[in-house]
């Protein structure tokens, strides 16, 4: 009997045998593949850490200087071109690209290639960055209040740290608030409703960044050497070239080609202090209140500009491929392209504008920068930028404004942060 059971007991013990001569050799290869894919993962991953370091760099090297920002828009930075391999980082090495958009000048593309020194593993990040800017026909510290019958934004958006409140029904320009814009409804008027935008015109409830840094103290130098510096508050009627200006001191009374000559004006207020200018006039350049600006009047000049090529942005919701449904609208195919002979107080309204038509002159052309307020009771024109910091933006008139971003050429600007906007990894080998 005990012999039948050793003889049924060999048998198994083969079997177990052959199961674990298959078993372990398996077991043995699933735990160096695992070791594999763990090393490969490990070096991957440091491959990874390096493409970031990258982009890191790239962030840094586009906020050191303006001057980098500004070269990169045609062209490249050396070192930053796939043309230097960074060592700074333990593991590998990465190499970086910094390239301008085509689609928007106010943006860059930066590529980062990190690759681990012992596999030679690569992986690859793009990223956009976007400059803080002046990129508004209108930017307040405060509100921003356009809502008279006739008063208009052309060609450039408005943005505000506080509310905006618009005429009812106008379908232009792009309007960016830190708080609610009305009328409303439909548009959004609290934190928490859902129809914070409409993704073309609205955008309530928005995270506006702060301005650049305005070097005000290079501007009031200027200023001060030029003989266009003030220190007390100012009532000037008629100021325009030709014209004889009431209340201007002697000497600009006399040479009123000052008007016309791109000139900084500074006038260095207290805050309850301003400049207040009535009657017809214009005046050309960089004009900055550290008190208040006061407009009561009307436009002097006509003169001929091209409208900027991104104007058509502001009327998406209008904007077919017919022609003149905007000032300075060619038509055609959208983005619809402008006009080359636009000029002011004489070119026709555009059919939209039938029941809002404007032939007005200029008053300001140029920068605008009024630390406390800005208030307009007239039906004044300016083409270029208006900056508030700490008040308001107001009108009781018919004040248009036509966005200029060639009025900010004249204006030192100091730090301007640099901004992420999109992240991705993308397929690529070392370039």
């Amino acid at each position: 009997m005990i012999k039948k059971e050793e003889g049924q007991a060999l048998p198994l013990a083969i079997l177990l045998m052959m199961v674990l001569a298959i078993l372990i050799p398996t077991m043995v290869w699933w735990v160096q593949q695992d070791t594999i894919s763990s090393v490969k993962q490990k070096k991957s991953t440091t491959a990874f850490h390096l493409a970031e370091a990258a982009i890191d760099r790239a962030r840094w090297k586009l906020q050191e200087t303006g001057a980098n920002w500004a070269s990169t828009a045609s062209g490249v930075l050396s070192n930053y071109n796939f043309d230097k391999t960074f060592t700074d980082v333990p593991g590998g090495t990465y190499v970086i690209k910094i390239s301008s958009d085509a689609t928007n000048k106010n943006r860059r593309i930066a590529e980062g290639v990190g690759r681990d020194s012992s596999t030679n593993e690569v992986r690859r990040i793009r990223a956009v960055f976007e400059q803080q800017t002046f990129d508004s026909a209108i930017w307040s510290g405060g509100d921003i209040d356009v809502n008279g019958a006739s008063s208009r934004v052309h060609w450039g958006p408005i943005r505000a740290q506080k509310k905006i409140e618009m005429a009812a029904g106008v379908r232009f320009p792009r309007l960016y608030s830190k708080d609610k814009i009305t009328p409303d409804p439909p548009y959004c008027g609290s934190p928490t409703c859902t129809n914070k935008t409409d993704n073309i015109q609205f955008w309530a409830y928005f995270d506006v960044p702060p301005r650049p840094e305005i070097k005000l103290g290079d501007l009031k130098t200027i200023a001060q050497s030029s003989g266009t510096y003030f220190t007390t508050s100012q009532d000037w009627g008629n100021a325009y070239p030709g014209g004889s200006c009431t209340g201007c001191p002697p000497w600009l009374n006399a040479g009123t080609t000052w008007f016309a000559q791109n000139a900084i004006w500074y006038f260095d207020l207290d805050p309850t202090e301003e400049l207040k200018l009535t009657g017809s006039k214009f005046i050309y350049g960089t004009v900055i209140i550290t008190g208040k600006l006061t407009l009561q009047g009307g436009g002097n000049s006509s003169y001929m500009i091209i409208p900027p090529p991104d104007a058509w942005r502001e009327y998406k919701i209008v904007d077919t491929v017919a022609a003149d449904e905007w000032y300075g609208d060619m038509g055609g195919a959208i983005p619809s392209p402008v006009s080359p002979t636009f000029e002011f107080g004489k070119t026709p309204c555009p059919a939209y504008q039938a029941d809002n038509c404007i032939n007005d002159k200029v008053s300001f052309r140029g920068f605008v920068y009024a630390q406390n307020e800005f208030d307009a009771s007239g039906g004044d024109l300016v083409h270029g930028m208006i900056i508030v910091d700490k008040d308001e933006v107001s009108n009781s008139g018919n004040i248009l404004v036509f966005y200029d971003p060639g009025a900010i050429n004249n204006v030192p600007v100091g730090f301007a942060s640099v901004t992420l906007v999109e992240w991705d990894e993308v397929p690529g080998v070392w370039p």
